[in-house]
């Protein structure tokens, strides 16, 4: 498949002089070489049999390239002789995650992390203190490389990271938005994505711990138009959910889908499973609102609007479907007032603006509805449905 996607880096194994240039960098990161790191690079290069002119080489070569990259000097607190800890943790972690992040570890590079381990003085709980620096650090460049739009560096990086040290919400939505990214790039047919997603990451479904947020994010990707597979995946993953902050995430989804499909009543009744879980998150009053409003139950959807707006006034989405609501059961005055409420929490709001146009209209105030219409032909050029209106409200009698 031929695109424009980001070109992979090949693997680059580390030998011993790139890992002697992480030492020294780690060395300069206070812009001093001390006593303490003197005795720890001679045991180094020792155990590397590096010779002392290559070893200057090394080093000069470091620091050149800190001079060209002016990187910024780290605290002069962070000292080998006075925070032998610590450094030796920071240390390690810069060499493993090098070696990490270069392409899978070889067997010599697993010969030279033991060499280094034993010559730093790397103790079992600092070992795993490291791998877990390492792995954060990892993620961290996964999702800078993703807003690079280096997808499938990305993904490489994250599949080699276990979730067990991230919130494994943040982990699977993380997977999912470079999946997802890499295949709008690549512009892929639907459920391609969702079958990537399911070929790298579907192994965590077996685990009670990852079961949920796995099947939550790859319900995500399935393509729209098969709404039986997601909606199968959805009650799937409600399942599994552990606790009340996966049940919303499965029931809200859930309810999306039943909403987007036109199932309105289905939808209702997930929104409002979903609401008893949360009952201050938004959303789901403005979505209940919606589909009340499709059902053309316009007096339940008055209540209901009335009453979220009392918890969220400021809301512009509920505003404006309290608007729909009124104007619906003519009492126009007060629609007026709410989309002009909504227009204020949010003044380039399209729909509030055109609703407010149209009401004038239906209304009969000519001045007020070519005011609204000016401006939302000042705010959003060469819509055709703005200039529909205004051709009506200037229709000659």
């Amino acid at each position: 498949m031929n695109s424009n996607e980001d070109n992979v880096k090949k693997e680059k194994h580390l030998g011993r002089y790139d890992i002697m240039r992480v030492v020294f960098e780690r060395f300069l990161a206070d812009g001093r070489i001390d006593y303490a790191e003197k005795e720890l690079y001679t045991k180094l290069r020792d155990a590397f049999e590096l010779s002392d002119s290559k070893s200057s080489q090394i080093l000069k070569e470091v620091v050149e390239s800190i001079k060209k990259t002016e990187s910024v000097k780290e605290s002069a607190e962070l000292r080998l002789s006075e925070n032998k800890r610590e450094y030796r943790k920071k240390l390690y972690s810069d060499i493993l995650f090098s070696l990490y992040v270069s392409g899978s570890v070889t067997p010599e590079e697993n010969d030279l992390i033991s060499k280094i381990s034993g010559v730093i003085g790397v103790e079992e709980d600092l070992e795993q203190e490291c791998h877990a620096e390492v792995d954060k650090k990892m993620f961290a460049l996964a999702v800078q490389l993703t807003d690079e739009k280096k997808y499938t560096e990305a993904l490489g990086l994250i599949k080699k990271v276990p979730p067990a040290n991230f919130d494994a919400c943040e982990y699977f939505k993380t997977a999912f938005r470079i999946v997802s990214a890499r295949h709008e790039n690549l512009k892929s047919p639907a459920g391609a994505a969702a079958s990537e997603f399911e070929e790298k990451f579907s192994s965590f479904s077996a685990s009670n711990k990852y079961a949920f947020w796995y099947g939550l994010f790859h319900s995500r990707l399935l393509p729209d138009s098969d709404f039986i597979a997601r909606e199968s995946a959805l009650l799937k993953a409600l399942e599994s959910a552990p606790g009340g902050r996966e049940k919303f995430a499965a029931l809200f989804d859930l309810a999306m889908l039943y909403h987007m499909s036109s199932k309105f009543e289905e939808a209702l009744k997930r929104y409002d499973e979903a609401g008893k879980i949360s009952s201050g998150d938004p959303d789901v009053a403005v979505n209940m609102v919606s589909c009340l409003l499709s059902l053309k139950k316009y007096e339940d959807a008055e209540t209901l609007s009335r009453e979220m707006a009392a918890k969220f006034p400021r809301n512009h989405m509920l505003l404006n479907n309290m608007g729909i609501a009124l104007s619906k059961l003519n009492k126009n005055d007060e629609s007026a007032q709410c989309f002009e409420k909504a227009i204020s929490a949010m003044p380039d709001f399209y729909d509030a603006r055109l609703n407010l146009a149209e009401l004038y209209i239906s209304m009969g105030v000519r001045e007020s509805a070519l005011k609204e219409i000016g401006e939302l032909e000042k705010r959003f050029p060469g819509d055709p449905a703005i200039s529909r209106l205004n051709s009506r409200v200037r229709k000659p009698k």
